[in-house]
């Protein structure tokens, strides 16, 4: 992400780039964006691209722990 945005936005920069992934199915890169975002992460409303990347990233924390 570039250093020239201002540092309180740069999660709403990565939320946007997040659902980008999302949309064109590049799930994880989706997710590693989403944790990026943090705060604007979080003030995002119930629906399919908050749910898909909730499941995605606890799928992902599952399957590296009991591997």
């Amino acid at each position: 992400m570039s250093k020239e945005l201002p540092p309180d936005h740069r999660p709403y920069a990565a939320l946007l780039i997040s659902k980008v992934y999302f949309y064109i199915g590049e799930l994880s890169e989706a997710v590693e964006f989403a944790l990026k975002a943090a705060g604007a992460f979080e003030k995002e409303p119930q629906g399919e691209f908050r749910e898909t990347i909730i499941g995605v990233s606890r799928f992902s924390l599952f399957t590296q722990t009991s591997g």
